[in-house]
């Protein structure tokens, strides 16, 4: 009994959170869910067939072994197909058919050797089948980590440069899910290397990968439950028009629409950063929860694109880490005055709608937290 349920975690966590997604689909209708819940399935059909075979149901083997080979080789391919959806706005779809080619290859070999071939040949063809299979999962893996890696790095650093509050807009814990597919992949690899033959006859074995797959497997899929934000809704407010208060352009919009980003020269990258500092000042528009990048555009009546290149290039920083960086020295500033404001207060009167990012934002910027910062 113990033996089956350890067998089973990572089936029953794929499961589990199956269903969950698929019921975030039904509510959202997001293709980025929907791809995640396809590799959700195929990740519990790639764990039922390790239950299978843990637990010798050599009745099922070749339907197992079969579904198991090719979920083995089609895993890594779809969450690069999520990561995709979430971070890439236009992609070739026509890649899908190429990344997961090999996983259906490998699966008609496999299951030909099953149905086609004698029982004196089989054993031979299946080995050579299997080493194929764990080369191509190398390469995979390799691929998928890097290109994934560079996605969510690049994704990440667009959002920063467009919301000055990122929580539930970058991909949540990235580094932790990136850290995650790292573990995986190696525990994988090691576990291709070495073959399932080696964990059939231990239980101590066997429970070491069942266990730590189906931990780093929740972490995984409930982040990407937990991430409702995509580059299509960045690009949709991208797609806004910034005009003035009675609806006409002015000429220094025309500028902006007509003239590139890229090709904006120094003098005019100074000029608007100064217009950025005059209007922070003045205005403190970065008191505003949830400030974009897109709300300092239409008081400066600019491009977007110019107001995160200007703080980029002339501040050293992103839109983000600017905003915060006013906030927290606002806050510090509040603090001064009365040092006897309560926390919350002092958080919401900073821009926070949250205490958690006041407090993260003010140990990042200051070294120490708000009450230790009072005491000094």
């Amino acid at each position: 009994m113990i033996r089956y349920i350890i067998t089973s975690l990572p089936m029953l966590v794929c499961l589990f959170w199956s269903v969950r997604l698929w019921i975030d689909w039904r509510e959202q209708r997001s293709m980025a869910k929907w791809r995640l819940l396809v590799f959700s399935v195929v990740t519990t059909v790639l764990y039922a067939g390790h239950f299978a075979y843990f637990n010798s149901m050599e009745a099922i083997l070749p339907y197992t072994e079969t579904l198991y080979s090719m979920a083995n080789l089609a895993v890594f391919p779809l969450y690069y197909l999520y990561l995709l959806e979430v971070t890439e706005e236009k992609w070739n779809h026509h890649w899908q058919v190429t990344l997961l080619m090999p996983s259906l290859l490998i699966g008609m070999m496999i299951g030909g050797c099953y149905a086609f071939v004698n029982d004196a040949d089989r054993p031979h063809l299946i080995f050579i089948a299997r080493m194929v299979a764990k080369f191509i999962f190398a390469i995979q893996v390799v691929i998928v980590l890097l290109k994934g890696y560079k996605k969510v790095k690049k994704f990440d650093e667009i959002v920063e440069n467009c919301y000055s509050d990122i929580e539930n807009r970058t991909l949540r814990n990235t580094q932790i899910i990136i850290i995650f597919l790292v573990i995986t992949s190696i525990i994988s690899f090691l576990a291709n290397v070495i073959g399932k033959e080696a964990f059939v006859d231990s239980l101590a074995l066997v429970s070491i990968p069942c266990v730590v797959f189906a931990i780093i497997l929740f972490m995984l899929l409930r982040a990407g439950h937990m991430q409702n934000f995509t580059i299509h809704e960045l690009m949709e407010e991208a797609a806004e028009t910034v005009v003035t208060d009675n609806g006409n352009n002015t000429d220094i919009m025309r500028e902006a629409a007509e003239t590139p980003p890229t090709e904006v020269n120094a003098d005019r990258i100074r000029q608007i950063s100064a217009e950025i500092e005059e209007v922070m000042r003045r205005e403190k528009p970065f008191l505003q929860p949830d400030l974009r990048v897109s709300d300092l555009a239409r008081l400066l009546l600019t491009n977007r694109d110019y107001i995160s290149k200007a703080i980029r290039l002339d501040k050293g920083m992103s839109f983000n880490e600017y905003v915060n960086r006013l906030r927290i020295e606002h806050a510090i500033t509040l603090m001064k005055n009365n040092p006897q404001i309560p926390v919350l207060e002092l958080s919401i009167k900073s821009g926070y709608t949250s205490q958690a990012s006041f407090f993260r934002n003010f140990k990042q910027f200051t070294g120490t937290s708000p009450k230790q910062f009072k005491c000094n």
